[in-house]
């Protein structure tokens, strides 16, 4: 697997954490402020850190999925800004003006750019032989 697979790989991983911890209930507001319970902000009142220590699995949870998130993203960012450094740059001055139809040619440019390169499919496994 290239770079730009194992990135792709880790940014769906990160997102599929945040994803589960979202659906948990994580990001939802419960009535203790805007976003929720298990946000690690502090403010927002002692609320917020009662729920943490009462319900420290969906909270390190939420944590561990946002660090992941992170971690992918500022990742993925280093490889398109040097994988893609030219495309990048011309299509931060055709965007300049707006969202002109030469920044859209440029971000398409980019896109493919920074998109990974299709991995071939799988042989079929066959099953194991009787013993």
């Amino acid at each position: 697997m290239n770079r730009t697979g194992r990135i792709v790989l880790a940014s769906a991983l990160g997102l599929g954490l945040a994803g589960g911890a979202w659906g948990y209930g994580a990001g939802k507001d419960r009535g203790h402020g805007p976003g929720g319970h298990f946000t690690g902000r502090m403010h927002g009142g002692p609320d917020r850190i009662l729920e943490r220590v009462v319900h420290p699995c969906p909270a390190a949870c939420l944590d561990t999925s946002r660090s992941c998130f992170e971690a992918a993203t500022s990742t993925a960012m280093s490889c398109v800004q040097s994988s893609c450094a030219s495309d990048v740059t011309a299509a931060q001055t055709a965007c300049k003006p707006g969202r002109t139809s030469a920044c859209q040619t440029a971000m398409a440019t980019l896109r493919t750019c920074a998109s990974p390169a299709p991995t071939p499919p799988r042989p079929p496994t066959r099953p194991a032989a009787p013993r």
